[in-house]
């Protein structure tokens, strides 16, 4: 799992890892309300009046409505070659396109970026552009589960890439480069195209960082920060017992109700006890800043009385393709499970695979870090359960 952690610790884990040397980022979380780069090496913020801040993400945000914010010219170096530039936004209701990153010495400029969001199909709209002939479209759609919407664009070579809320969600390669240093700054709520019809961006802006080569998938990731959503995923707990449920919120204008509320310790808590009797999905609603939504964690219910020890269930096929289903090889109900002796992984001549005595450890289709080929791999698994020894052995097909 990757860790959700600050900006300005992400900034400084890639800045330190960053191989070259001459790898830069440039933060902006707007702590305290403020305009500093997490970078000593990279210029403040400039705002086009007085800054307005709320409660953001991490720190701070800035209302965007009728404020303009630029990136120090000195960045424009960044966009030399390869690039990332990634924002966060919470737009206020609006109909038509909104302005949000533009990098434009005017609405029609030969050399240019814009960043736009359009309602008419609830998504993000990618342009770079230099000369006549170097010109890219990337459209993601925004994500309908979160406020807070994360995008991050980046570059390497001629492969652009577009994510929102840590998700690849558009991905073209180019004909040709397309550089976009031209010695204009990178404006939020700033393009010159809002004569021409482009409305001004209206909500707030958090946690802005720009790079001068392109973000891997991971770090991309790693910069997402879940808001206004349930943390724990769907889980079983044995009849009795008792956990919390855990949220992302780090605004405190922001209140949450659950329901149904049986088996809850609180209807209005964002770490509620839960303790229910007989499964349940707990629905939960974020209210705040503008904006509602909801999202749900399923809770299974066991009856230690009534388990079958010997009813251990492994699937009998998974697919480690690396399209986010059935990537891996388990136990599908370890809460039988008192002690693993060992769950073990065969090929055909009885080599051993892959071995563990955690009963939530899987198999991910590999020896020796390398993915082996499609087919037949056996398991043998060996455990305690209800004070009682059992074995179990049996096949799986690998399919890729």
């Amino acid at each position: 799992m990757i860790r959700r952690t600050s900006l300005l610790a992400v900034l400084s884990l890639v800045i330190s890892a960053a191989l070259p040397a001459q790898r830069q980022m440039a933060g902006y979380n707007f702590a305290n309300c403020s305009l500093r780069s997490g970078n000593p090496l990279a210029a403040d913020m400039m705002a086009q009046s007085v800054l307005n801040c709320s409660c953001g993400l991490d720190n701070e945000d800035v209302v965007l409505d009728g404020q303009r914010l630029q990136l120090p010219a000195s960045l424009d170096s960044f966009f030399r070659n390869d690039y990332s530039l990634c924002f966060s936004v919470l737009l206020s209701p609006f109909s038509g396109e909104m302005d949000l990153i533009s990098k434009a010495s005017s609405c029609n400029s030969d050399t240019s970026l814009r960043i736009t969001y359009r309602t008419r199909d609830s998504s993000f709209l990618v342009n770079v552009k230099r000369g006549l002939d170097r010109n890219l479209f990337l459209n993601a759609k925004s994500d309908p589960s979160s406020c807070w919407q994360s995008i991050c664009l980046t570059k390497t070579g001629l492969d652009f890439r577009l994510y929102v809320n840590g998700v690849l969600s558009d991905r073209k390669v180019a004909p040709n480069v397309i550089n976009l240093d031209s010695g204009v700054p990178v404006s939020i709520n700033g393009s010159p195209c809002q004569s021409t019809g482009l409305l001004p961006a209206s909500g707030r802006v958090d946690r802005v960082l720009v790079a001068n080569f392109g973000l891997d998938a991971r770090t991309v990731d790693s910069l997402y920060l879940p808001q206004h959503k349930i943390l724990t995923q769907d889980t079983i707990i044995f009849l009795g017992d008792r956990f919390n449920i855990r949220t992302a919120n780090n605004c405190p204008t922001t209140s949450i109700s659950w329901t149904p509320s049986a088996g809850l310790s609180s209807t209005t808590s964002f770490l509620p006890e839960a303790s229910p009797t007989v499964e349940t999905r707990y629905i939960a609603r974020f209210m705040g800043a503008g904006c509602v939504n909801t999202d749900t964690v399923l809770v299974r219910v066991v009856d230690k009385d009534l388990v079958d020890c010997r009813n251990l269930r492994l699937p009998t096929a998974f697919t480690p393709n690396q399209d986010g289903l059935n990537e891996e090889f388990g136990i599908s109900n370890p809460y039988l499970i008192e002690k693993l002796h060992h769950f073990t992984i065969l090929d055909r001549n009885g080599g051993i695979l892959f071995q563990t005595t955690d009963p939530q450890m899987s198999w991910d289709g590999t020896f020796r870090n390398t993915a082996l080929a499609p087919g037949t791999y056996y398991y043998r698994v060996s455990y305690q359960c209800r004070g009682e020894d059992f074995n179990q052995k049996g096949s799986m097909m690998l399919l890729r």
